[in-house]
C-alpha cells in the first residue's frame, strides 16, 4: 500500500535512542486504513459533535480535512489467510526424531508466515468521517500520523485493551450514544430514619 511520506527533519542519527520523538507524516487513502473495532459512537469525546454534522461540515467546504486532527495510524504486518498452514509429516520409524523435525518445520514455516503491511487507525471516529468523504467525492487522500514502527510491532504482538488483531475492520457500523441522565421518579418514597424504642 503507498503512501507518501513527508520529509523527516530530525537529523539525529543515535541509534542508542529508541525514543525517537520526531512526526512522521503520510499520506493515505481512507479506504486503505483499518477501524481498531467494527462499530463506534456517533459522537466525538471532546467537543460532543456528532461524526454526520462534522461530514456536512466538511461536504459544505466550512472545514476541510486540515481542521480536523490528524489520525494517528500503526503499520502492522496482518497475517495473510492460510499463511500458518501447516505440511503433513512423513511417517517416521522413530517418534523422537519425527517430533524434532515436525518443530523445526512448524518454526521455519513461522518464520516465512506470508504477511500484508496494513495500516491501522487509532482514531476511529476521525476515520469513519474521512471514509465517508472519499465515498462522496469530497476527498482522495488524508494526512495522517504514522505512529512509531515499534508500537504497531507491541500491538499487534501483544494486544491491547483496545487493539486485536481479530477486530479490525475496513468497515464499521456508528452506534448511536445511549442517555446517560438517570430519571428519579417523584414518587419514590423517603427513606424512613429507623425508630428508637
Amino acid at each position: 500500500m503507498g503512501g507518501k511520506k513527508a520529509p523527516n527533519n530530525n537529523n539525529n542519527n543515535n541509534n542508542n535512542n529508541n525514543n525517537n520523538n520526531s512526526v512522521v507524516f503520510v499520506e493515505l487513502k481512507p479506504s486503505e486504513i483499518y477501524f481498531t473495532f467494527s462499530k463506534i459512537s456517533d459522537t466525538f469525546s471532546g467537543c460532543s459533535k456528532t461524526l454526520m454534522e462534522t461530514l456536512l461540515q466538511l461536504e459544505k467546504r466550512d472545514i476541510s480535512s486540515r481542521d480536523i486532527p490528524a489520525v494517528a495510524v500503526v503499520e502492522i504486518d496482518k497475517p495473510t489467510a492460510g499463511g500458518e498452514r501447516e505440511e503433513d509429516d512423513e511417517e517416521s520409524d522413530d517418534e523422537e526424531e519425527d517430533r524434532r523435525k515436525s518443530s523445526a518445520r512448524k518454526k521455519k514455516k513461522k518464520n516465512k508466515m506470508k504477511t500484508e503491511k496494513i495500516f491501522v487507525s487509532m482514531n476511529n471516529r476521525r476515520l469513519w468521517v474521512f471514509k465517508e468523504a472519499e465515498k462522496r467525492g469530497i476527498l482522495q487522500t488524508i494526512r495522517v500520523r504514522l505512529q512509531p514502527k515499534e508500537v504497531g510491532e507491541r500491538l499487534a504482538r501483544k494486544g491491547s485493551r483496545n487493539f486485536r488483531l481479530d477486530r479490525i475492520s475496513l468497515e464499521a457500523r456508528i452506534v448511536a450514544e445511549k442517555a446517560t441522565a438517570v430519571v428519579v421518579d417523584k414518587e419514590e418514597k423517603e427513606e424512613e430514619p429507623p425508630r428508637v424504642e
